[in-house]
């Protein structure tokens, strides 16, 4: 092989690289579309539950390690030695 051709062959080379990529880009985004429409869709009241479970379970997570439970009894004994 010439010395010549070598510049020759490494253009080629990278040119045929830039085509493809920029089709399989191409080809990648246009098939994008239609594999979302495939996906299968949630029905409402499963989310609904799903959510006020998990919501539930949050609150009760914060409650018990915020220190507002503690700050609930504390301020009920407070009003109870009020009281008397």
């Amino acid at each position: 092989m010439e010395k010549r051709m070598l510049p020759h062959l490494i253009w080629c080379f990278r040119n045929c690289l830039r085509l493809y990529l920029t089709l399989w880009i191409i080809c990648s985004s246009c098939c994008l579309p239609y594999s979302v429409k495939a996906q299968s869709r949630i029905p409402t009241e499963t989310v609904q539950l799903w959510a006020s479970g998990f919501g539930g379970e949050l609150n009760s997570i914060v409650t018990k390690y915020s220190g507002s439970l503690l700050l609930q009894k504390v301020s009920k004994q407070n009003q109870a030695f009020k009281m008397f």
